[in-house]
């Protein structure tokens, strides 16, 4: 299934997809890299698309969780999140 990105207000997030079903996100960088998430639930997508800061959620919530089995898919290796 083809992600469906939504577009992110950051400063170092452009968009984000998400598989509901197989629960992966996909965070697209503003240099264009992405990287696939793995075990990211439906309801924490919703709350990173509806953080105020979208890049801090990232840091505080999905990195320390689901960061050490994320997957590059293309572009460079973004540093700080």
């Amino acid at each position: 299934m083809p992600f469906e990105f939504h577009e992110l207000m950051s400063q170092h997030l452009a968009a984000a997809a998400s598989d509901p079903e197989e629960q992966q996100l996909v965070v697209r960088f503003q240099d264009g890299a992405e990287w696939l998430y793995p075990n990211v639930p439906q309801s924490t997508f919703d709350l990173l698309m509806n953080s105020g800061s979208p890049g801090s959620f990232m840091r505080s919530v999905i990195k320390p969780i689901h960061g050490l089995h994320a997957t590059k898919l293309k572009g460079k290796t973004p540093h700080g999140l």
